[in-house]
């Protein structure tokens, strides 16, 4: 793993090498406090199956996981929605939001 790259109530995002396929990926991790516990570990996993069952050009796809609290996407250069609103220093603006949407 390279750095972390973001962490949210349940999980933590990482970006990382691909060994097999030499390029850049971020892998959504559940965090270990939460392995094991059954509820929140199938919360992780439908998560999942919605993400991959949400084809959209601003969303990044996610590889097949296979339920063992961790999920593989692309990895894509760049500030998150969180920086971009901080940096705005408030709402975006509407014609910004229909181009993301």
């Amino acid at each position: 793993m390279t750095r972390q790259i973001g962490e949210g109530g349940m999980a933590e995002v990482w970006e990382a090498q691909h060994l097999h396929l030499d390029t850049r990926v971020a892998i959504k991790f559940l965090l270990p406090r939460f392995a094991g516990d059954p509820e929140l570990e199938q919360r992780f996993l439908d998560e999942a199956r919605r993400h991959v069952q949400l084809p959209h050009p601003n969303i990044v796809p996610v590889t097949p996981v296979d339920g063992h609290g961790y999920m593989v996407m692309q990895y894509i250069e760049g500030r998150n929605l969180e920086e971009r609103i901080r940096d705005q220093h408030g709402p975006l603006p509407v014609d910004e939001i229909h181009a993301i949407s």
